[in-house]
This record gives C-alpha cells, structure tokens and sequence, in this order.
C-alpha cells in the first residue's frame, strides 16, 4: 500500500521528509501508518464541536431543523423539557460520552410521577439521538429503547374529576 503526504502545496519538501521518517519508524514498529492515520482523524473528528457536539448544542440543532414542521403554538415549546431536566446534568457532555445511566438516573425520579413529562424528555432525547446519529456521529440506535426497558413500566393511574 502507498501513502501520501500531502499535495505541494500544503507540504514542502522538507515537511515531507520529516514525515515519511515518522511514518517509516512506526511501520518498523509493525503497526500500519495508513490505519494508524485514520484512528487520530477520527479521533479528532470526534472531538471536534461539529462531529460531536454537546447534548445541549445538539438538541437545539436538532430543534433547528425540525421548527419548520411545528405548528406555531407548539415550536417554542419543543425543547422545553430537555431544558429542564436534561441540559443541567448532561448539557455539557458530548453526545457520545453520554451513558443510558445518565438518562436513566435523571427520569427515574419523575418516571412513575410525572410519566407524561418524563416520556416527552426520553422521546426527544432520541430525536436529538437519531437525527445526529444520520448525521454520522456513532449513537447506539437502541439508546432510547435500552433507557425504557430499565426504567421500567408504569402503571397508569386513572384519576375521576367530578363534573
């Protein structure tokens, strides 16, 4: 396999030079450069705000995008509970550092008694979820469905109001 460098114009000749001994050390230390290359792309990519953005970033990204197709009384309210219970806990973490335990831990305490505001939360968060996950970002595809599987059912309770 043959491995570029870099065009003329980006890379002078002794740049070139100093990175072909790199690379010649590492493929006499048995490890491919070609694949050794493509790890730090990916892994600065995955780093990279764009590639990998914070819960909070993605969510309004996502909202973004998708504000067109809400009716006008309901486009402002869309991130309403991602803002209230999720941006505080996990808002500043990476879309792929978060954990189903993250999610879990924050809906647990309002899954049995605020089921209806506790489901929006874990249905939009696997909107912001799938819709960076087409964008290219490597997400479970089954995040969602893993949080509610351990949080369990819920036992809805019918309450009667008087007329």
């Amino acid at each position: 396999r043959e491995m570029g460098l870099g065009s003329l114009q980006d890379v002078n000749l002794s740049q070139a030079r100093t990175m072909r001994s790199e690379w010649a050390s590492i493929l006499a230390s048995g490890r491919d450069p070609i694949d050794l290359r493509d790890e730090r792309l990916a892994a600065a990519r995955a780093m990279s705000e764009d590639w990998n953005p914070t819960f909070k970033v993605a969510a309004q990204k996502t909202y973004e995008s998708r504000k067109a197709t809400f009716r006008k009384r309901k486009d402002d309210r869309w991130l309403s509970p991602l803002r209230v219970h999720l941006f505080e806990p996990i808002g500043d973490k990476r879309l792929t550092e978060i954990n189903r335990n993250d999610v879990i831990n924050v809906l647990r305490s309002i899954w049995h008694t605020k089921h209806p505001t506790a489901h929006r939360v874990l249905l939009r968060t696997g909107i912001v979820f799938a819709h960076f996950s087409l964008l290219g970002v490597d997400l479970d595809p089954l995040f969602v469905k893993r949080v509610r599987l351990e949080l369990g059912a819920v036992r809805q309770v019918v309450q009667h109001r008087k007329a």
